[in-house]
């Protein structure tokens, strides 16, 4: 949402609300988050609670939680501290890029996730590691499973099949 797209909500009524809840609001506009007068509902939204966040100086949604960073995920907006809002890179494992094949996730990798390597077909997998993203944002030394032309066996090639 715009900074400003809020600016022309009247604030005159008794108890001005704005109700933004399923959303998938990342964060909060500034023009609420910085209105004393306006009450704001945003349940339901993956909020990120990094040190962009404006915690909203009016905020009545006792049911908003934050969904990132890691460290933050599932905190009640309601019991957040400013000690609590910082910026922190995350870690994160970019995914490799496999010869005849790829990386079978959205995005990059967590600590801890484990790499799925899928092959195009009429290739395999001869390699079954499991590779792990690593605290340091890296495989480690580990070995990135590669696809191979899948060959068949050499009995059946003396038979003509």
């Amino acid at each position: 949402i715009a900074d400003g797209a809020f600016a022309c909500v009247d604030t005159s009524y008794r108890d001005p609300r704005i109700y933004l809840s399923n959303n998938l609001l990342e964060n909060i506009p500034n023009d609420i988050g910085k209105n004393t007068n306006i009450r704001l509902f945003i349940h339901d939204n993956p909020l990120v609670c990094d040190c962009n966040m404006v915690i909203p100086l009016n905020f009545a949604d006792s049911k908003a939680k934050c969904e990132a960073p890691h460290q933050m995920r599932h905190v009640k907006l309601t019991e957040l501290i400013d000690e609590d809002i910082t910026c922190v890179e995350e870690i994160e494992c970019p995914l490799p890029s496999v010869l005849n094949g790829y990386a079978n996730h959205k995005g990059p990798l967590k600590p801890g996730e484990k790499l799925r390597i899928h092959c195009y077909p009429s290739y395999i997998q001869r390699l079954k590691l499991e590779v792990l993203c690593q605290a340091d944002g890296t495989f480690g030394d580990a070995v990135i499973p590669e696809c191979e032309a899948e060959m068949n066996d050499p009995e059946d090639l003396e038979d003509g099949t």
